[in-house]
């Protein structure tokens, strides 16, 4: 008994090794004589749990059965695998000595019966003193080459080749977790700890300078105002990457940066890092440009790139994203995907703009020590269009009057903070393009006024109308201007127009009309 239950313990072990080594399944768990691997080579997943006992009677394995099948869909669910097929092995001297028929039955796990839990014996022949396989394993194709016959192998034999598979089992565990903490150790993120210190520092003089969440300060800090870009300012596509709106985003930015930077920095080393974060930060500013008139600042689109770099890393090694930190990645990023397309005020554009850049960038860079690929050529040429497009399709892709509408609202604030000269900057670019936004005539208008040049304003308020009718501070501005040239039918017309597109009916307009009625 003491020989049967010596070659059942090599036949386990031999059986562990030919589905570590052979079959490059990988090591879940292991305790004792219990093993648990994973093949996610085949579609649906399987899962081997193989297990070196001998129990008498069948209602033990049952009770074990039932527990494994609650394990088995319990991985299935934290490894968010779509369904699995188990294989619950049991390598014993005999089978149970009762009927035992009904273990080798199917078991169904879960509500939707995504597990399958298969049960089968390797147990001992006594005539033959070979191992006997079950049907299912003879058929699974993964147990033939493993159970040789070993009835005249000696004691000693048997455990100097059971000393062996246990030793080359350890090296090869010992290679595998060397290989992966290599992936995971190729370099020190100090470009990231650079990268967070200089984002914290340039927020604390934009706040010395102004106020970071000031749309005036933002564009004169260097935020993306796509009026100035097309101008010529294509500079701010780069250090719109360093202003940060407000102190939440500059720290909800810095942590994703650490979280993701120090990760990406690790597996790609320092150089492949800053081409990655750049690039994906350029790219996501442009696709902002294209899609978004907004004023944006912020490293979000590079900070997207970097999730774009680690689906790459999971595009190469599979298996291990998926084991360490695909789905949690994968998660993140749907949440903060969704989030930016339900909250109006995030720039999701430069978002996916980023997470594609930096997957490209990704491409193109590839990781340490992997072979060249002709698809890199593909990876470079994509990022060459994305970035070419907007020079040399501006004109036709960008909406200029919204973008003058845009310059006519900066104007106005420079304005209400007695900054004419400033004012005067952008709006003189749309009035040299002949704008087709009248806020652009009305707001020259008033500064030729504060100028004193009162026929110049005239003619710009009266432009002013021609582009937009219902712009009834015009209005209001020619009756001020047409009763100082003492033509007070004209006034009292104009005043009542302004009054009549006015909804509020403001209170300057009803004394103005007054006062033109008692004359």
């Amino acid at each position: 008994m003491q020989l049967d239950s010596l070659r059942h313990d090599y036949r386990f072990w031999n059986l562990v090794h030919d589905l570590v080594i052979r079959k490059n399944c990988q090591l879940l768990f292991h305790k004792g004589e219990e093993v648990w691997l994973e093949d996610d080579s085949v579609k649906p997943t399987r899962i081997f749990r193989i297990v070196r006992k001998d129990l008498d009677w069948a209602n033990r394995y049952k009770e074990e059965m039932v527990a494994t099948a609650k394990k088995m869909e319990l991985i299935r669910r934290e490894r968010r695998l779509r369904e699995v097929q188990a294989e619950n092995i049991y390598v014993t001297v005999l089978p149970p000595v009762d009927d035992y028929s009904s273990l080798t039955s199917p078991l169904y796990v879960g509500k939707k019966k995504k597990t399958v839990v298969h049960t089968s014996f390797i147990f001992q022949d006594e005539k033959t003193q070979g191992a006997v396989l079950s049907e299912r394993l003879l058929q699974s194709g993964f147990l033939l080459s493993n159970l040789p016959v070993d009835g005249e192998l000696e004691p000693m034999q048997l455990d100097a080749k059971m000393v062996a598979l246990k030793y080359e089992l350890k090296l090869y565990a010992d290679k595998k977790k060397k290989e992966e903490k290599e992936l995971f150790s190729f370099g020190k993120p100090m470009v990231t700890y650079a990268l967070l210190v200089m984002n914290v520092f340039i927020f604390i003089l934009i706040e010395l300078y102004g106020d970071s969440e000031s749309i005036l300060t933002l564009v004169e800090v260097g935020a993306k105002y796509s009026p100035l870009i097309l101008d010529g300012e294509w500079w701010r596509i780069i250090t719109s990457m360093f202003i940060h709106i407000g102190f939440l985003h500059l720290l909800m930015n810095s942590l994703a940066l650490y979280f993701l930077g120090t990760l990406v920095e690790r597996i790609y080393g320092s150089f492949r890092f800053v081409f990655i974060y750049f690039t994906a930060g350029v790219i996501g500013t442009l696709v902002s440009f294209w899609m978004n008139l907004s004023i944006g600042a912020g490293a979000s689109g590079a900070i997207f790139g970097l999730f774009g770099a680690l689906l790459y890393f999971g595009l190469n090694y599979r298996k291990l994203f998926f084991r360490t930190m695909g789905a949690n990645v994968l998660i993140v990023l749907a949440i903060n995907l969704a989030f930016g397309f339900l909250i109006p005020v995030v720039d999701n554009s430069a978002h996916v703009g980023g997470l594609i850049g930096g997957f490209l960038a990704a491409y193109v860079i590839q990781l340490p020590k992997q072979k060249k690929s002709v698809k890199q050529l593909i990876a470079v040429v994509s990022l060459f269009i994305m970035s070419l497009v907007p020079f040399l399709f501006a004109d036709a892709l960008l909406p200029k009057d919204e973008f003058d509408l845009l310059e006519a609202q900066i104007a106005y604030l420079y304005i209400e903070e007695e900054k004419l000269s400033e004012a005067y900057t952008f709006l003189e670019r749309p009035y040299a393009r002949g704008t087709d936004v009248g806020e652009i005539y009305f707001y020259l208008g008033y500064l030729k006024i504060k100028d004193e040049e009162i026929s110049e304003a005239k003619e710009l308020f009266e432009q002013a109308l021609e582009k937009n009718p219902n712009l009834h501070p015009a209005y209001f501005n020619l009756s001020l201007i047409v009763e100082a040239e003492e033509d007070y039918d004209q006034a009292l017309e104009y005043i009542q127009k302004a009054i009549e597109l006015n909804p509020d009916r403001d209170e300057q307009y009803i004394e103005r009309l007054k006062e033109l009625e008692n004359r």
